[in-house]
């Protein structure tokens, strides 16, 4: 398809933006060894950069996976610290004295039942001592609380006031 003539002011207007981007032209292939050597020590040093996060990132990563092995392993190992402390605490029970269930009857906020006792594995000295000491407990606060609130006596009313 042939170009279409321009005339007058547009063809000034259209020479005139030719004009300038021919000098544009010019200028860039004077220019454009040195702009691609700012291209190229650009690029270099973006890589050393990269190269720099890149290493810094591989290694916290290495890092993490480090603290996460050893944080796996005290898991482990707490894992078996707390049974065998809960096998412990088991054997103990099976052999509690009457004494010791004597004790903890007495100082019971809240007592347990036989059941619960039971289910604990306490040894049966121990539940029938915890249950005997819970009632005598029990029965002292009774006698104590009647002690402290005694029933109002009525008096009769002989006295009259002249």
């Amino acid at each position: 398809m042939p170009a279409i003539p321009v005339r007058g002011h547009a063809a000034r207007h259209h020479r005139e933006k030719l004009m300038k981007l021919l000098c544009f032209f010019i200028v860039l292939s004077y220019f454009a060894p040195a702009i691609n050597e700012l291209h190229i020590q650009r690029r270099k040093r973006y890589k050393t950069l990269w190269q720099r996060r890149d290493r810094k990132r591989k290694k916290l990563l290495a890092r993490k996976a480090r603290i996460q092995k050893k944080m796996d392993i005290c898991a482990a190992k707490l894992a078996q610290y707390e049974e065998r402390i809960r096998v412990k605490e088991i054997q103990l029970r099976k052999h509690a004295t009457a004494h010791a269930g004597r004790v903890a009857g007495f100082s019971a906020t809240v007592p347990l039942d036989s059941a619960q006792l039971q289910e604990l594995h306490f040894s049966r000295r121990y539940r029938e001592a915890y249950l005997e000491a819970t009632s005598q407990k029990q029965q002292w606060l009774a006698a104590m609380q009647k002690q402290n609130n005694p029933t109002p006596v009525v008096q009769p009313s002989t006295i009259t006031l002249s």
